[in-house]
This record gives structure tokens, C-alpha cells and sequence, in this order.
């Protein structure tokens, strides 16, 4: 089997983004109290009355969903064949980095063997 130099190969571990987001995470939630107890600066707003509509006529939801719905269904269509295929390749690289690893765990023990015992 033909060793890639790690320089060239993509990290299996994405421990950085990921300790990035936990401390964006924390830093939310130790920020967000300490916001809401501070003052507002601003005067209440007064709730506008309510506008009655005319009879017969109906909110446009049905719309809104029908727009949602639309935009769902065109990314799906157009974006399950390649995130399955990302899905797939990411498997193969992170079986393939499993095994590169038991095989370095291995040679390393035996180096180790070698070295104690000689």
C-alpha cells in the first residue's frame, strides 16, 4: 500500500472547527444573560390595532408554503446525488484512515518490540 505524506491528505478529525463552535457556543450562552439583564435603551412599542380584512378574503399562507415547499423539492432534486456522493467518499476516506492507522498502530508496536528487546 502506497503511504500519502499527511501534509497531503486531508485531516479525518475536524477537532478545530469543532472546538471552534463549542467555544462560539459557549460564548453565546454566557453572553446572552448578561445581555438580557441590561437596560433597554429604547421605549416600548405600542402594538399597532389590528386591520380587519375584508369579508371573503383569506390570509396568503397557502402561498408561502406552496413557495416553501417548491424551493425544498428543487434542492433536494438537486442536491441528493451529490451529498450522497460526498457522504460515500467521506466513509471510503475515513474507513482507509482507519485502517492506515491501525497499520502505523502496528508497525509502532513492533518498532517498539524490537527497540525494548534488543
Amino acid at each position: 500500500m502506497r503511504q500519502v505524506p499527511t501534509a497531503a491528505r486531508p485531516a479525518a478529525c475536524e477537532t478545530p472547527r469543532k472546538l471552534l463552535l463549542a467555544a462560539m457556543i459557549a460564548l453565546a450562552v454566557v453572553a446572552a444573560p448578561a445581555r438580557a439583564a441590561q437596560p433597554s435603551r429604547r421605549p416600548p412599542r405600542k402594538k399597532p390595532a389590528k386591520k380587519k380584512r375584508p369579508r371573503g378574503q383569506r390570509p396568503q399562507h397557502g402561498r408561502a408554503r406552496f413557495n416553501f415547499g417548491l424551493l425544498a423539492g428543487t434542492l433536494v432534486y438537486f442536491l441528493r446525488s451529490p451529498f450522497a456522493k460526498y457522504l460515500a467518499d467521506r466513509g471510503q476516506q475515513i474507513r482507509s484512515d482507519l485502517v492506515t492507522a491501525a497499520e502505523m498502530k502496528r508497525t509502532a508496536a513492533r518498532r517498539s518490540k524490537t527497540s525494548t528487546a534488543g
